[in-house]
């Protein structure tokens, strides 16, 4: 399976985040990782998720990179390109604010079956074009 993985979820293990009902999200996050080392899944990884992870955790892009390497998790990189702007305008009308219409846009012209975010709400629009799923939901 290709999932577009959302820099939140990825942060949140970094950061060691506390989720709803004070439940560590960490360990859910270790699970889905190894899930998708285990089943071969592929993680898609963009120019705008190493900028948030940049901003928000201070890991660079090789740092980054090295996480998943060390686990030998599937993943491919993909660029975001000015030229994809125009494209993304054609998303207006979905109802997700900018930076997650960037990256759902991003998800769907790289073929992605899933978006693996902590924010599901954001996301709600989008479940008639790709599914939407938390971490945990994965099978």
């Amino acid at each position: 399976m290709r999932l577009y993985l959302d820099s939140n979820v990825f942060i949140s293990l970094i950061k060691c985040e506390i989720g709803k009902g004070f439940k560590a999200m960490e360990s859910k996050v270790i699970d889905f990782f190894e899930s998708c080392a285990r089943n071969k899944h592929e993680i898609v990884l963009s120019e705008l998720f190493f900028e948030e992870v940049r901003a928000n955790a201070f890991y660079s892009k090789e740092e980054t990179v090295s996480f998943f390497e060390e686990r030998k998790i599937n993943t491919e990189i993909i660029s975001f390109k000015g030229e994809h702007f125009e494209e993304i305008k054609k998303w207006d009308s979905i109802g997700i604010h900018k930076r997650d219409r960037m990256h759902f846009f991003l998800a769907i012209k790289t073929g992605c079956n899933a978006i693996v975010t902590w924010n599901l709400k954001d996301f709600i629009p989008a479940e008639k074009f790709i599914k939407i799923m938390a971490p945990e939901d994965l099978d």
